[in-house]
């Protein structure tokens, strides 16, 4: 039962994350950065525009840190407190999902199955 709990709550994260759109928030960031990047190393550019345009990516990125990090802890939070709720009702031991969910054979299998689903998304996008 721990197992299936474990699993309920990597499942959730998943697609809520996906859900609070931290993939998407994620690229923006990497985006963001990038930009910064070109606008530093661009010769055409003065030292007061390069500035100027570094500290909007930062602002920017200020803003994306926040919301990927609210993102991502509501995506866990949620799960976490539904086994935290039947923890309470004496269905469910909390600290028994935590720990399976931290073994060695969950951690693999959470690793694989991730993999899996990047390839398969990969695959349907180039495909």
């Amino acid at each position: 039962m721990t197992w299936a709990a474990a699993l309920f709550v990597f499942a959730a994260f998943l697609v809520l994350a996906k859900w609070f759109r931290v993939p998407a928030l994620s690229a923006e960031a990497i985006g963001h950065c990038r930009s910064a990047l070109r606008d530093l190393k661009n010769p055409s550019l003065a030292e007061v525009d390069k500035e100027r345009a570094v500290q909007s990516h930062a602002r920017r990125l200020l803003v994306l840190f926040f919301g990927i990090t609210l993102a991502s802890g509501a995506a866990l939070a949620l799960p976490l407190g539904a086994i935290a709720l039947l923890d309470a009702a004496g269905l469910l031991e909390l600290n028994a999902v935590l720990t399976e969910a931290a073994s060695a054979p969950f951690l693999g299998a959470a690793t694989l199955l991730s993999l899996g689903m990047i390839v398969l998304l990969h695959s349907r996008r180039r495909g």
